[in-house]
């Protein structure tokens, strides 16, 4: 089988290494073909993309040491592992952990026609991962809302979002103790 340059890339500096932390605890031969029970794409950066690594059928090592090397070999953030232990071919996948935006700003049109439709008692609040929508829901939760972070928390953000509630002619009452500057309210 030829490899590409890229696929020759992907097994020196990744498959290869991870093999070699792996196949130990794994209990796989040395010599084994990592290419046999993994499966690693060519561009981890697509949020759909995963990382597939077969395990054995009896299980005799820790969880936690083997995801700490995969993470450490790769050098990953922001993953997260599903274990599958049963079935005939036993496996972990290592997939990114989708993360909300970075920024939601309430002139973007598609925002404010999702603020629009919003329901008067379940008002957005944010975006979480994937571009889900986050609100509250004052009927079904309850009529009070408490927020609390730490600076840079988003609390002021979320506090913002209660124009929209005013907008429905809801009342606000907003307590700050903000020690460390001054304190505002919508």
């Amino acid at each position: 089988m030829v490899l590409t340059r890229e696929r020759r890339e992907l097994m020196r500096e990744w498959v290869g290494p991870l093999h070699d932390a792996l196949h130990r605890p794994l209990g796989v031969a040395e010599q084994t073909d990592p290419r046999g029970y993994f499966r690693v794409p060519k561009n981890f950066s697509d949020d759909a993309a995963e990382i597939r690594i077969g395990l054995p059928r009896q299980l005799g090592f820790s969880r936690e040491v083997v995801a700490d090397l995969i993470t450490q070999k790769l050098a990953l953030e922001g993953v997260t592992f599903s274990w599958h232990p049963e079935g005939r071919t036993p496996y972990v996948r290592v997939k990114k952990t989708r993360k909300p935006p970075a920024k939601a700003v309430f002139k973007d049109p598609k925002t404010r026609e999702l603020v629009a439709k919003a329901k008067e008692s379940a008002p957005i609040i944010g975006f979480g991962a994937g571009g889900r929508i986050v609100s509250v829901d004052l009927d079904a939760e309850s009529p009070h809302i408490l927020v609390n972070a730490s600076t840079g928390g988003g609390k002021s953000v979320t506090c913002a979002a209660s124009r929209q509630m005013l907008h429905h002619g809801s009342h606000h009452r907003v307590a700050d103790d903000a020690t460390s500057g001054t304190a505002r309210s919508p």
